[in-house]
C-alpha cells in the first residue's frame, strides 16, 4: 500500500467515526426534544386544559398514593365500565364515560347541590325579642272560638347599632351648714379617672387605642372620621397626647404583661424604622427604631411596641424588658378593661 492510499484510508476511517458520532448526537438530541415537547404538552394541558381533559399516566408510580391506595384500573376494566355505563344511559346521575378505551378523559360524576350551612350567631350577643301577633281576622276560628298560641316561629337577624356619643355631666354636691357655721362647706370628691384633666372618658380612650393598634387606623383618619360622622372635634395631637399620657397610670398593668413575655420560653422581636425630628443627642437625619415585642403563653399573647435608648442592643433588653419605657400603650386582646370600656 502506497503512502497516499494509507493516508486516504485513515482519513476515511476518521470521517466515518465523526459521522457516527454526529448521528449519535443527533439521535440523542431528537429523543431529548421529543421528551421536552411531551412534557410541555402535559404542562399546557395541566395549566390551561379543563379538569375533564387532564391526562392520567397509568404507569405513574405515584398514582397509587394519589388514588388512596386503590389499584389502577386496566383497559379491560374501563371497557367493562363503558358497557355498564351504556346500560345506564337513562340514569342522569351516572358517570360520564370516555368516548374510547384509549381516551384520556376522566369520568366526571354529576354535580350534587351543596348544603348551605346555617349561620349561628354567638351566644354573647344581646338578644332583643319581639313578638309579632297574628292578624285580628285570624284570631277567631270558623266556629267563633278564640284561638290560643301554641308555638312561635323563630327567625334571627343580625342588627348593627351605630356608635352613640353622649356627654356625661358630673354634678358634685356642695353642702353647707344652714346656720352659717364657718369652715363647714364641703364639696363631694371627684371620681377617679385614668386621665383626670382629659375631657374624654375611659370608654372613648379605649376606643381610640383599639382603633389605632388593633384596627390600624391612623390618628388623622380617626380625627376626620369623628368630625365628619359625629361632629366630635378631636385633633390628632389631642388623640396622640391622651394615648401617651395613659401609659403612666397603666404602668403596673404593663409590667404584669411584660412578665408574661419574659416568663414564657418563646418570644419574638420586630424592628420598624422611623424618623424622629426631635430626639435627645441625635440628629433628625439618623434613623430610629421602634421594637415590637411579642410573646406569652397560648391564649394570653402580649404585643408591646417600645423604644430602646440609643446605644443599647435590643437583645440585651429581652431579659430586662420591664425597664423599657413604652412609647405607646400595650394591647392585649383579652384585656378586660379595654373590652368592657369599649362595649
Amino acid at each position: 500500500m502506497t503512502p497516499l492510499e494509507f493516508k486516504l484510508t485513515q482519513e476515511l476511517a476518521q470521517a466515518t467515526k465523526s459521522l457516527e458520532s454526529a448521528l449519535e448526537r443527533c439521535r440523542h438530541s431528537e429523543e431529548l426534544c421529543t421528551g421536552l415537547m411531551s412534557q410541555l404538552q402535559l404542562m399546557k394541558r395541566h395549566r390551561f386544559g379543563q379538569r375533564s381533559e387532564r391526562f392520567i399516566d397509568p404507569d405513574d408510580p405515584q398514582m397509587a398514593f394519589d388514588a388512596g391506595g386503590q389499584p389502577i384500573e386496566s383497559d379491560s376494566d374501563e371497557e367493562s365500565g363503558n358497557e355498564e355505563s351504556d346500560d345506564n344511559e337513562e340514569d342522569p346521575t351516572s358517570a360520564i364515560s370516555p368516548q374510547s378505551p384509549d381516551s384520556n378523559v376522566i369520568d366526571i360524576q354529576s354535580a350534587k347541590p351543596r348544603k348551605t350551612k346555617t349561620s349561628v350567631f354567638p351566644d354573647h350577643f344581646r338578644r332583643v325579642e319581639t313578638t309579632i301577633p297574628v292578624d285580628e281576622q285570624d284570631e277567631l276560628c270558623t266556629c267563633r272560638c278564640q284561638k290560643v298560641v301554641i308555638n312561635h316561629t323563630l327567625h334571627e337577624r343580625l342588627n348593627y347599632v351605630p356608635a352613640v356619643f353622649e356627654v356625661l355631666v358630673e354634678r358634685r354636691e356642695v353642702v353647707v351648714c344652714p346656720k352659717g357655721c364657718s369652715g363647714e362647706m364641703v364639696t363631694a370628691n371627684k371620681p377617679q379617672h385614668i386621665l383626670p384633666k382629659a375631657k374624654i372618658t375611659e370608654s372613648l380612650l379605649a376606643h381610640l387605642i383599639v382603633s389605632k393598634l388593633d384596627d390600624r387606623q391612623p390618628d388623622y383618619h380617626l380625627s376626620k372620621q369623628l368630625e365628619s360622622r359625629f361632629g366630635v372635634g378631636l385633633s390628632r395631637q389631642t388623640i396622640a397626647r391622651n394615648k401617651i399620657k395613659c401609659s403612666l397610670p397603666l404602668q403596673p398593668l404593663i409590667n404584669l404583661m411584660k412578665d408574661e413575655v419574659i416568663d414564657y420560653d418563646v418570644s419574638s422581636l420586630d424592628a420598624t424604622g422611623l424618623q424622629v425630628l426631635k430626639e435627645h443627642d441625635r440628629p433628625a437625619t439618623r434613623t430610629s427604631y421602634a421594637y415590637c415585642f411579642r410573646g406569652g403563653p397560648p391564649g394570653k399573647e402580649v404585643s408591646s411596641m417600645s423604644t430602646i435608648p440609643y446605644g443599647i442592643r435590643p437583645s440585651s433588653m429581652i431579659g430586662s424588658l420591664a425597664s423599657v419605657e413604652p412609647c405607646i400603650v400595650m394591647v392585649i386582646r383579652s384585656l378586660t378593661w379595654c373590652s368592657n370600656a369599649r362595649t
